[in-house]
């Protein structure tokens, strides 16, 4: 188990979003102390937590209404960050978009 400190080094997300994201449900601790209220994740969870990481430096939004249940399978729905990006650029340079 990861300290929230030690989990936002893993990540690249800060401490304040990981706390948002477990009050919107995006990414729940594996367990929060009763006690002191600190939370803790479990390593199986920095794939998540990355993809998050790489979706907001896409500027996508993280509406739970329109996420999967899990942030992996909302980067394979919309496509390689690649894909994305060289989309976006077009969309820049065009239009039609």
């Amino acid at each position: 188990m990861l300290s929230i400190g030690r989990f936002a080094d893993a990540t690249g997300l800060t401490v304040k979003a990981l706390r948002h994201y477990d009050e919107i449900g995006l990414l729940v601790p594996a367990r929060v102390d009763p006690d002191n209220g600190y939370r803790y994740y479990d390593a199986a969870q920095v794939e998540d937590a990355v993809t998050i990481r790489r979706l907001r430096a896409l500027e996508l939004p993280l509406d739970r209404s329109e996420r999967s249940s899990r942030p992996t399978e909302t980067c394979s729905a919309i496509g390689s960050p690649r894909t994305v990006t060289a989309s976006r650029r077009r969309c820049a340079t065009s239009t039609a978009c």
